[in-house]
Formats: C-alpha cells, sequence, structure tokens
C-alpha cells in the first residue's frame, strides 16, 4: 500500500513539472510573438529616419572608440580588468550604447557589459568582418539582451599595424511609432 501511494505521489510530482513546463512554453511563445510584432513594427517606421539615426549614432560610436579606447596603448594590452573598468566607463557616460564588449582574435571575450550570451563570437558577422581589418554597421534587428531595437558597430583593435582584437557594441533604436 505504500508503494502506491508513494507513485501516486510521484505522479503528482511529475504532473505538476509538465504543466509548469507547459506555462513556460506558453510564457515563450508569448515572447516570441511580442518580439516578431516589434520587428514587422519596424516596417512601419520611416526608414529613411531610422537608417540616418543608425549611421549618426555609429559614428559616434566609432569616435568613442577611436579616441577613449583605441588611441591608449594600455588598452591594447588586452588586460581584462582594464577593459572592464573602460567599456563599463563608456556605457555608462553614453546612454545610447546598450551593450559594449571586446574580443581576443580568436573570438573569446574578454569583457562584455552585459553579460555576452555566447562563449565565443567567432561565427558572428560583426566579429569576422572586423577581425579581417573592416569596420561593421549592422542593420536594426531586435535585441536578444534587452528586446528592444538596436544596431551593431564593431571595428579592429590593431597594435604594430596587427590585428589582435575586436571592439563592439550596440547602439539604442528609438522607434517612433
Amino acid at each position: 500500500m505504500q508503494r502506491v501511494e508513494e507513485v501516486c505521489q510521484s505522479v503528482s510530482q511529475q504532473k505538476n513539472k509538465i504543466e509548469s513546463i507547459q506555462s513556460l512554453g506558453n510564457s515563450l511563445n508569448k515572447s516570441v510573438d511580442n518580439l516578431s510584432s516589434s520587428v514587422n513594427n519596424i516596417d512601419l517606421v520611416d526608414k529613411e529616419a531610422l537608417q540616418s539615426e543608425v549611421e549618426e549614432k555609429a559614428t559616434k560610436v566609432k569616435n568613442i572608440m577611436a579616441k577613449e579606447l583605441l588611441a591608449q596603448e594600455k588598452f591594447k594590452s588586452l588586460e581584462p580588468s582594464l577593459h572592464q573598468k573602460s567599456l563599463d566607463k563608456l556605457i555608462e557616460k553614453h546612454n545610447f550604447i546598450e551593450a559594449i564588449w571586446t574580443n581576443k582574435s580568436n573570438g573569446e571575450f574578454i569583457y562584455s557589459n552585459p553579460p555576452a550570451g555566447l562563449a565565443n563570437a567567432k561565427v558572428r558577422n560583426w566579429f569576422q568582418t572586423s577581425i579581417e581589418g573592416d569596420e561593421f554597421i549592422s542593420e536594426i534587428y531586435i535585441s536578444s539582451i534587452t528586446h528592444r531595437p538596436c544596431a551593431t558597430v564593431s571595428v579592429p583593435i590593431t597594435k604594430e599595424g596587427k590585428i589582435i582584437g575586436v571592439v563592439g557594441a550596440d547602439i539604442k533604436i528609438k522607434l517612433n511609432n
């Protein structure tokens, strides 16, 4: 009799866990619907105005990176504590930057604010473009971190003419709809 009660209790616990997973699945589906709606709404706004905003903010970010990071020889040491201090200062100072990070030439993150959602950036377009020596500016997309519209900007970190890493940032984009 005790064994039957234990089985019944176990079945009840499993049922509760399944219901919890179903509830989580429903929440995730709602989040996907909200994100899809946000992406679809981008089509409803003035693309030209948004593109102008992206270009303006991307230029600002590249200038900030050049003056406040890349011009400093010590930044090129790729020292994580120095990158943390420098990047945290920039994101705090410039409210249109929603995320900022640095990577080594192998794609490994040196530092990211907020913390990166992936271990290695090697497969990302922004990384691949900048590690080859070019600046990168993405189209507008919905951030997986903040769930808001943004664009990514990245540039190579060079030392003595050699690319040693990448610095990147997500810039906030405001939809006027």
